[in-house]
């Protein structure tokens, strides 16, 4: 459904699961910054965790391109759904508590990964692919 076509209640939905997936991104982003500017952090490690920021960075970007074709009624959608929303809130949450290191790196990026998998069930990336 598109823009146009949706209820007030699905507009704050589809806004909520947009914020609630950027703060995962953004979170994931600031605690892998964080590691790279620990002394202790190996510089492999650092090497590792810029290229995961520049993906994350990459995922943003792709976030907000999707959520300005939908604000310009260029983009369908499938409403999210209150387990989706609960979901995100979830994963946003299990992201913030986590204080990173090398152990809960993967889970840190795990996280994210998951809480983009749900976004991409409610507006597909491949609405932004030419036409």
């Amino acid at each position: 459904m598109k823009k146009s076509e949706l209820s007030l209640k699905q507009r704050f939905d589809y806004q909520q699961a947009y914020l609630l997936t950027r703060e995962a991104i953004v979170d994931s982003i600031g605690k892998l910054t964080d590691r790279n500017l620990e002394d202790t952090t190996p510089r492999a490690e650092r090497l590792k965790n810029r290229e995961k920021i520049l993906d994350h960075e990459k995922q943003k970007a792709l976030l907000d391109a999707r959520r300005a074709a939908f604000d310009a009624n260029q983009a369908e959608i499938t409403p999210p759904t209150d387990a989706q929303l609960d979901r995100l809130q979830a994963l946003v949450a299990a992201v913030e508590q986590l204080n990173i290191n090398q152990k809960i790196f993967d889970e840190v990026l795990a996280l994210t990964k998951e809480s983009l998998g749900t976004f991409n069930e409610i507006h597909p990336v491949s609405d932004l692919q030419p036409a």
